[in-house]
């Protein structure tokens, strides 16, 4: 297939360009231009890098330099610790005139620093102590910021004051760019021909000499005007020892790395601390005897000193240290103080053998045998360590007295291992890695072999391409996939579906053609899958099918891969996602005031507020149908608030449903409050109508204006300042730029939603909303942040609101229906083995995306598979965030009972009849879900909603609709393709058709059904009876979309006075094969607890005892076990059993007697 090339716009047309460059471009020396830019799209400003084109020969190798800026900027940033080091990457692209990158703003190269700074300026009076301060603090970013390069053995090659960046004028903040001349030192320098360092060690010698021009010192030549020069500076013994190790770095043939972290250590502590003798001292006792620390010296020494030179021993480790060493808590949990040789294990030696006064040691190692698993090392000031024998350790410590420092001060908020939550943040990576991939794998590989009227056939084909890679992920082939998804309907095939050129997430995609599927047929003996298409029809005739989520999936992802890189620098959120135990003892506020409104809550309620009132990091709240989860958000929210009326809280849900429910309960419960206190809900925009629209920023920011456009303020204001308001009151209503002044508006009113959504006392978003990465990226930050249906997400999903606060509530179940396919993922994650072929593969289909954020480094992984293995069960519990916080809390309290806990349960419903309560507590919520009392007594008084005029359904709770078991007699079993039962279709228009409400009630109804072809023919037949069927107006049509039938799944949330289920499945199979979606415990769960009064089922009751009794003699348990057999046990003995009042709580009724004129 021929691609049309793209006009590239060219530099000016993308950004305003100053008029002034901050630094020019130099061709001959291959020097970029830098200069200040405002991006016209959304007015940011930017420092741009350029190299400008000379439409000849030349540019190819301007494209190179380009390139590997970009690559190396990339690959570098995602390094731990790098994004506080190098210069951030905003954007890489070409112009029709430029290749670029752009950079933020406020950073501006050293070169323009010393350029254009005042006299007053720290870098201007290096004579003063204070000043020097801060330019070795960047020194040492510096040196770091090097360590990060080399780590990936690449030498920059180039550093100087074009490339260091900074942007404050009074701390110590450069970073380094400027990646252009880098190069992986397996591969050599390569490029266009210009002198660049050649080394790592080059690159050292580069720093060097950067900060030798800073301070004004001569070359090597002219030693002696360099002494003059270090004695007017007034420079220490250590200054110059550090900075000659600088500019000379090689000496004795090797450059030592170590000896320079230990200068620059000693440097900064004698500005920092001034003296440390007078500070105090770490007494460090030596134990030579019964250790192996005499052996570890005589090798470190080559056995100059001997096993038995007490004095010598001594004054070697003394020496070691000197410099002041480090500490570093090692994975294990021990701590090691690092010398220049050796690394010496610690163990306290206080009174008790417990207590870290003193310090003992009596192993050590060679330093570069000791693993650290990445730790980061603390450094301990020169001269802080007084090393002493073993027993005179208490005498030494008495004579010092308060100047004898705890060693504990040092370590006790170290983390150990390293990196904090290393694995947490490759394990989030890894979820998101096999998510994207999974999503790009699962587009379905069809040529288009017929188009007319807006329509077009499909048929599956083969992809090689992608064979192993969808085995890895346990996806089926096309034909088949197609096949389960469209006939079988193992797939939401409702909806908008996409076709696009390519699987490949990561680049700039043209818009998707929008497809609606209408059904499928067999043509000329051949399978096609018949579609509408929405708009102009495809040229091309091999593309790609896959569900329209979202029509750019590539921005989605890109946020969050942001979302990711925000992670890594948020070590709180690492750390509580790897031990959220570890945050229970950080929560503390005022006592829970226990007034009326608490009393009135039930004892689960009242427990669960007691529990997240305290406020930690990290809680859960699991809701079982019916308990009012909203209910108890809204009063957590107006206590939080009457506590502080200045807080702010974020609550956020998987669905639209949810966060309705939250802003009518919270519009509800905050109009109460106290005069004066303004609290602002706000909704953040969606494309989805809401029945809260007011609470939406786009119509307060209407209102608002409306507000000023009347005031007196505006009426006095300039002509000039009315016309903005009337023309953005006119944008704020239309929605629409008729004209370039409104052009230029709209960015002010996105301005003003965005003011709006920060100044919300609470705001309500949906999990995935981009207004919550963009807060993520504003800095925004809640003081709370509540989130609703955290089971239906999985870690990545939840990622943008935990990043937006450091107290986060999740509410959900996680024995509701889960995140979408992620049984799937999880058994992948459970196979290392598929996950290293993913992720052998990754780069070409996703690494533009998540290449800056650790991709190479989760590849690298493969390569032990320990570790692999540790990463993929840390992603498995990511995925499945929620549950994995609450399983692993439910264990800790079997072990510890007494323990402050994680997660709470509500277990008092008030949605259910009590019968059907029972029904789902005793399979789904191992009997904990209870009615309220007043809920038992309101059902036991209140006048049944309905009655049926057939007199064959009784008003019982429940009630199946039995329909003959296929087995037995034929004419009543699902049909295919696409799941269906034409006789539970006939049966439920049969009881609809007798169903009448009780004067004055109007009761809810909901139709369900697992599948949906079955639901559209249940709709599709109320529609064809409607007249038979107009007393239905009396009922009211629970499902949000106003119609009376749908899928079980579209029904979550949602509940009915009654609900009435097609079960469909009536076949001669067993097992999976036989029950499909009804064998989903989850599923069920749903299903079942839906209804208020009067469930109905329709299916083959005997079909299902069948099921189970297969299940009972250990047939294909692996995946219904517990819900089957328990459920149909359930339904045989509340079929014995009669309620207090007489009538049954479960009856079976034959679907005979109930069909008649109904077809």
């Amino acid at each position: 297939m021929r691609i049309k090339q793209r006009k590239l716009p060219k530099l000016e047309d993308v950004f305003e360009l100053d008029e002034q460059f901050l630094l020019s471009p130099h061709a001959g020396a291959w020097r970029p231009a830098l200069i200040r830019g405002r991006r016209l799209s959304d007015g940011s400003t930017v420092v741009l890098k350029y190299w400008k084109k000379a439409r000849t020969s030349i540019d190819a190798d301007l494209r190179d330099l380009w390139r590997r800026e970009e690559r190396h900027a990339e690959r570098l940033r995602a390094r731990p610790g790098a994004d506080d080091l190098l210069v951030p990457m905003l954007e890489a692209s070409e112009a029709d005139d430029a290749f670029y990158v752009a950079m933020p703003g406020e950073w501006v190269p050293l070169k323009v620093k010393l350029r254009d700074c005042s006299p007053q300026h720290w870098c201007r009076g290096l004579q003063v102590e204070r000043h020097r301060q801060i330019l070795w603090r960047n020194l040492r970013r510096l040196v770091q910021g090097l360590d990060v390069i080399h780590a990936q053995r690449v030498v920059h090659g180039d550093l100087d004051e074009d490339v260091v960046f900074t942007a404050s004028d009074h701390e110590a903040d450069f970073r380094i760019g400027g990646f252009e001349w880098c190069f992986h030192v397996s591969e050599g320098a390569s490029g266009p021909s210009r002198p660049f360092a050649s080394s790592l060690t080059d690159d050292f010698a580069s720093v060097g000499g950067l900060i030798a021009r800073m301070l004004g010192l001569p070359g090597d030549s002219d030693q002696g005007a360099r002494s003059q020069r270090f004695a007017a500076l007034e420079l220490s013994a250590r200054e110059q020892a550090m900075l000659r190790a600088l500019m000379n770095p090689v000496e004795h043939g090797h450059f030592d790395r170590r000896r320079l972290e230990e200068l620059l250590v000693a440097v900064e502590n004698d500005f920092t601390v001034g003296g440390w003798g007078e500070q105090g001292r770490f007494i460090l006792g030596v134990q030579l005897d019964g250790g192996d620390l005499p052996d570890a010296i005589d090798r470190a020494t080559d056995s100059q000193i001997g096993r038995g030179d007490r004095p010598a021993q001594l004054s070697f480790m003394t020496a070691d240290l000197a410099a002041g060493g480090h500490i570093v808590r090692h994975s294990k949990g021990d701590i090691w103080c690092l010398g220049e040789c050796l690394a010496y294990k610690l163990l306290p030696s206080g009174p008790t053998g417990k207590e870290w006064g003193s310090a003992t040691v009596r192993h050590a190692v060679a330093r570069e045998r000791l693993p650290f698993d990445r730790a980061e090392p603390r450094p301990l000031p020169a001269g802080a360590v007084e090393l002493i024998r073993q027993g005179e350790v208490a005498r030494r410590v008495r004579e010092l007295g308060g100047l004898a420092r705890d060693w504990s001060s040092l370590f006790e908020d170290l983390q150990a291992g390293g990196e904090a939550g290393a694995d947490v943040r490759l394990g989030m990576l890894l979820t998101d890695v096999v998510l994207t991939v999974s999503s790009a794998v699962e587009a379905i590989p069809v040529e288009i072999v017929a188009r007319s009227d807006g329509r077009v056939d499909l048929c599956a084909v083969e992809d090689d391409d992608l064979g192993d890679l969808r085995a890895a992920l346990k996806i089926k082939d096309p034909a088949r996939r197609m096949q389960a998804i469209f006939e079988l309907e193992e797939g939401d095939r409702d909806g908008m579906w996409a076709l696009r050129a390519s699987t490949a997430i990561g680049g700039r995609e043209a818009e998707p053609f929008v497809l609606t599927f209408d059904k499928s047929a067999i043509v000329g003996g051949q399978r096609h899958y018949k579609f509408r298409v929405n708009g102009k029809l495809p040229a091309d005739d091999f593309m790609y099918l896959s569900k329209l989520v979202d029509r750019n999936p590539h921005a989605v992802v890109q946020r969050r891969s942001k979302l990711l890189a925000a992670l890594a620098s948020q070590k709180e959120l690492l750390q509580t996602l790897d031990r959220p135990e570890s945050t229970l003892g950080h929560g503390g506020r005022p006592p829970l005031q226990e007034d009326d409104a608490f009393k009135e809550l039930d004892q689960s309620k009242q427990e669960a507020l007691k529990t997240i009132w305290r406020r930690t990091p990290l809680q859960a709240v699991v809701g079982p149908p019916g308990v009012g989860k909203t209910h108890l958000l809204s009063d957590y929210v107006r206590r939080s608030l009457d506590e502080d009326s200045g807080r702010r809280i974020l609550i956020t849900a998987q669905g639209h449903q949810a966060l309705d429910n939250a802003g009518n309960a919270l519009s509800e419960v905050l109009s109460a409050a106290p005069e004066g206190d303004e609290l602002i809900v706000v909704r953040s925009k969606s494309e989805r109508a809401s029945a809260n629209k007011e609470l939406y920023a786009a119509v307060q920011v209407q209102a608002l204006l409306e507000r000023i456009a009347t005031s007196r303020l505006a009426k006095r204001a300039p002509d000039e300042h009315g016309r903005a308001i009337d023309e953005l009151r006119e944008l704020s209503k239309t929605g629409e730029a008729r004209s370039s002044s409104l052009t230029d508006r709209s960015r002010e009113l996105r301005s003003l939603e965005t003011a709006v959504m920060q100044s919300a006392t609470v705001l309500l978003s949906t999990t995935n909303s981009g207004e919550l990465s963009r807060l993520v990226d504003s800095g925004a930050v809640f003081d709370e942040v509540i989130i609703e249906e955290a089971a239906k997400a999985t870690g990545p999903e939840l990622l943008a609101p935990m990043l937006l606060s450091m107290q986060r509530l999740l509410i959900g179940d996680h024995k509701q229906l889960p995140a979408f396919d992620s049984e799937r993922l999880t058994e992948l994650l459970g196979d290392v083995g598929a996950v290293a072929k993913v992720l052998a593969r990754s780069e070409a289909l996703v690494g533009a995306l998540f290449r800056d954020h650790g991709l190479e480094e989760l590849v690298e992984a493969t390569r032990d598979e320990e570790r692999l293995a540790r990463i993929c069960a840390k992603a498995k519990g990511l995925l499945k965030l929620f549950e994995s916080i609450v399983r692993k809390d439910e264990d800790r309290a079997v072990r510890y009972p007494n323990a402050n806990r994680l997660s709470v349960e509500l277990t008092e419903q008030r949605r259910m009849h009590p019968v059907i309560c029972d029904v789902v507590s005793n399979v789904f919520y191992n009997r904990r879900l209870k009615t309220s009392k007043a809920v038992v007594e309101g059902f036991a008084n209140d006048p049944f909603p309905v009655a049926h005029r057939s007199g064959h359904i009784p008003e019982a709770p429940i009630i199946w609709v039995d329909l003959p078991y296929v087995q037995v007699k034929k004419g009543a079993g699902e049909a295919t393709p696409t799941y269906h039962n034409p006789a539970e279709r006939r049966a439920v228009l049969a009881v609809l058709q007798q169903m009448r409400a009780r004067e004055g009630a109007a009761p809810s109804l909901a139709i369900l059904s697992p599948y949906l072809r079955q639901a559209e023919r249940l709709r599709n037949g109320i529609i064809d009876l409607s007249s038979e069927l107009a007393h239905l107006a009396a009922f009211k049509p629970a499902a949000t979309s106003g119609a009376w039938a749908g899928t079980v799944d579209s029904f979550q949330g949602s509940e009915a006075d009654v609900v009435m289920v097609s079960l469909v499945r009536n076949n001669g199979d067993f097992g999976r094969a036989a029950l499909g979606f009804v064998s989903d415990p989850r599923r069920m769960g749903v299903l079942l607890s839906r209804a208020r009064r009067q469930l109905i089922l329709f299916g083959s009751y005997d079909f299902f005892c069948a099921q189970a009794r297969r299940f009972g003699q250990g047939g294909d348990q692996g995946f219904a076990a517990g819900c089957i057999p328990d459920l149909m046990d359930e339904f045989g003995r509340l079929r014995e059993e009669n309620q207090s009042c007489g009538t049954p709580k479960f009856v079976v009724v034959a679907s005979s007697l109930l069909i008649g004129g109904a077809s």
